[in-house]
């Protein structure tokens, strides 16, 4: 990927912006800034193209960012399958719900991709190296990079933290440590080439059993994306991720897919997290580093995509005249954009533990898939545009950021 340089080329440079994390948020945040005419780098731990636990599914808030940052073309060369249905099964019942949009896509090929946009807008990219966020300076943040065994610091003028879960990279910071809660599930996924053919193109599965759910989705390649949230006593007890989303299959009456056992399977800490802070001196937080709620069909890779599109004028301010208000304005930005948004999630998860209530909803969903639409429709709605925000608005180069109402 044209780009891309050597981490010793890196350590020679002053940049206006690092950004880590090479997953939705910063591949956004990197392109944003980039196509500001500033110098930025890119840093991912993993050497690229690398799967992700993710279901894999972009809903209409997401495609919207997409096309807002100019990133959509990306995607589209990728021949995602558009998502038409919702399958959601519980109890040996089933009921399927139409969607307003939305596509499927591997999270391999689209974190490629959008690495591309970014690239292609001007931003340097360094795979396989690992971020330590470090002091503040004058007006710079110091970064320690390892790659390979060997280390270097660099300094940039703004930091975003795009992390994902872990947050290692900031572990050196004070109050900036993610507290996972107590009953919060494990992500499992893998993708899958042999499957029944019950599981066609175009619509989520889902499949909910009081040890978790199961999302089962085809994506742009024909394989079956396989992601699920399972509590981690279920896992143990069934003897590993496989088993547990068999027994969850079973469950509910979906067929079991052969391919399940042989698949390379990729797991998370717990999902649900909160952080402390999501900005500091010269530092913005973005995506999952910034706290993450058990998602539901797409909405963690929303909340992603928006807020590395939505960073890129708080970090071209900083960059002009920082002033300690500007961390205060994220954090207000970010509580209006993403985290008043989560409560719905957090609130179908919730739903989703008790297979009482699901069991029961199932049937009724099946008789009045409308009971389901404002759900649908919150899920899927713009958020920027729920705001009244234009995307010319959001990015604005003037002189002044508020936090937006």
């Amino acid at each position: 990927m044209n780009g891309t340089l050597s981490l010793v080329d890196a350590a020679e440079r002053e940049w206006d912006a690092v950004v880590i994390g090479a997953g939705p948020a910063g591949c956004l945040a990197a392109r944003g800034i980039a196509e500001r005419n500033r110098s930025v780098l890119l840093v991912e731990s993993k050497a690229f193209p690398r799967p992700k636990v993710c279901g894999g599914c972009l809903n209409e808030n997401s495609l919207s960012t997409l096309r807002e940052a100019g990133a959509m073309p990306y995607i589209d060369d990728l021949g995602p399958v558009p998502l038409t249905g919702f399958c959601l099964a519980a109890g040996g019942r089933n009921a399927t719900l139409s969607l307003p949009g939305g596509v499927a896509v591997s999270r391999a090929a689209m974190d490629a991709a959008l690495a591309r946009a970014a690239v292609d807008s001007g931003a340097e990219f360094l795979p396989e190296t690992t971020a330590a966020v470090g002091d503040v300076s004058e007006d710079c943040r110091s970064i320690r990079l390892e790659s390979h065994g060997e280390s270097r610091d660099v300094s940039a003028r703004i930091v975003v933290a795009a992390t994902g879960l872990s947050g290692r990279s900031l572990s050196r910071l004070e109050g900036f440590q993610s507290e996972e809660e107590a009953d919060s599930r494990i992500g499992v996924e893998a993708t899958i080439s042999e499957f029944p053919a019950f599981y066609g193109p175009g619509v989520i599965f889902m499949a909910v059993a009081s040890g978790g759910y199961v999302g089962l989705t085809r994506v742009e390649d024909g394989r079956l994306n396989v992601a699920a949230a399972v509590d981690a006593a279920a896992m143990r007890g069934a003897g590993g991720p496989a088993a547990a989303c068999r027994q969850i299959l079973e469950d509910v009456g979906f067929p079991y897919a052969k391919g399940m056992p042989e698949a390379e399977w990729r797991g998370t800490m717990k999902l649900t997290r909160r952080t402390a802070r999501r900005a500091g001196e010269r530092l913005f937080l973005v995506g999952d580093a910034a706290g993450y709620v058990e998602p539901f069909t797409g909405e963690g890779m929303a909340w992603a995509l928006a807020g590395g599109s939505t960073v890129v004028p708080f970090v071209e301010k900083g960059l002009v005249d920082w002033r300690p208000d500007l961390a205060r304005e994220w954090e207000q930005h970010y509580t209006r954009l993403i985290q008043n948004r989560q409560w719905m999630c957090r609130c179908l998860a919730q739903g989703l533990r008790r297979s009482w209530l699901v069991r029961t909803a199932v049937p009724a969903l099946a008789r009045m898939p409308w009971l389901a639409r404002p759900i649908i429709t919150r899920l899927n709605r713009d958020a920027n545009k729920s705001r009244g925000e234009s995307a010319a608005a959001r990015l604005s180069t003037s002189s002044r950021i508020e936090a937006p109402h």
